[in-house]
């Protein structure tokens, strides 16, 4: 058990921490926004002056307002399942379970690929992500698991 503390940190974990945060972070701004646009549409459509100069254009904008918010829920159910495969695979890895084929309907190389890409697409974010942990004032992913040896 005492070594779960470096194992946590070795650079696939980090890796997978990152990209399940990234993930998890996606999902909240989308569905923030997925919210955001039906309060817009509230307000556009019962403002008389902005209501009056869209007339018919208005049915549109709701049109696509109301698709819109459908396509973010889509997306932000398939970020966090994204994420929670990659944090359940981190807790996998590290506890040394058997591990299952699927991780929240994901395969174990889709979320490998997906945590590379994450990594490379952003790798100065990475290094410093990896460089903190959650207790720091910039909120890192090292350390995940506070493991206090007695």
């Amino acid at each position: 058990m005492n070594n779960l503390g470096k194992r946590q940190n070795e650079e696939k974990m980090l890796m997978l921490q990152y990209s399940a945060r990234c993930n998890f972070n996606r999902a909240e701004v989308m569905y923030n926004l997925s919210w955001l646009l039906p309060i817009l549409n509230i307000v556009l459509a019962n403002i008389p002056t902005i209501k009056s100069h869209l007339g018919n254009g208005l049915v549109i904008i709701s049109a696509v307002i109301t698709v819109s918010v459908i396509v973010l829920k889509t997306f932000v159910n398939k970020f966090t399942m994204i994420a929670a495969g990659t944090r359940q695979l981190f807790d996998y890895e590290l506890f040394s379970f058997e591990k299952p084929s699927i991780f929240a309907g994901i395969n174990e190389n889709d979320i490998s690929a997906k945590a590379s890409e994450e990594r490379q697409r952003n790798n100065k974010k990475y290094q410093n992500q990896i460089g903190y942990t959650g207790r720091d004032k910039e909120h890192g992913v090292k350390d995940w698991y506070r493991i206090d040896v007695v």
